[in-house]
């Protein structure tokens, strides 16, 4: 995750910042106490294309110009390394695995074997909003997501939760 000390414009950021890898920059979401979203554009992710290898060594590096929201321009340079970790252990989801006509707006809600900062979980190619609190994140579609779902797939059709 990157923070930054006020918003910033993705476009320059991509532009500017080398990783190694290919990745998508999203930023953070947070669920606010009515349920809604709120995207905060200082803390940005960097959510990797193809799954990283435990105990690859990853270079992060940024030599540019930043925008904030308000366009104006910032010379900006740094960079940070970090080792891999290993994957953690899914230990409960709710829905259950094999629970059948789940709802398609309803929580997916996601148990790990230790405490968890960053999660990006995709189901069927749909990234949902995704909010994490010590071992457990939740997941909810977004409203693109749901909606295709609704459109594209046939009625009658039955969603089943599986590895």
């Amino acid at each position: 995750m990157l923070n930054f000390s006020t918003p910033v414009k993705k476009e320059g950021l991509k532009k500017h910042l080398k990783v190694g890898f290919e990745f998508t920059l999203k930023p953070v979401l947070t669920m606010l106490p009515e349920g809604k979203f709120f995207k905060d554009f200082s803390q940005w992710y960097v959510i990797p294309g193809e799954r990283l290898r435990p105990g690859e060594r990853c270079v992060v590096e940024f030599d540019g110009v930043l925008e904030n929201l308000l366009g104006k321009p910032k010379k900006v340079a740094f960079s940070r390394d970090f080792e891999v970790a290993s994957a953690p252990e899914v230990v409960f989801i709710d829905p259950m695995r094999g629970s059948e006509a789940v709802t398609v707006y309803a929580p997916v809600i996601i148990n790990f074997n230790q405490d968890m900062k960053e999660v990006h979980i995709e189901i069927s190619r749909m990234v949902g909003d995704v909010e994490v609190k010590g071992r457990t994140a939740t997941i909810r579609l977004r409203d693109e997501d749901a909606k295709w779902f609704y459109e594209n797939i046939p009625e009658g059709t039955m969603v089943v939760i599986h590895e």
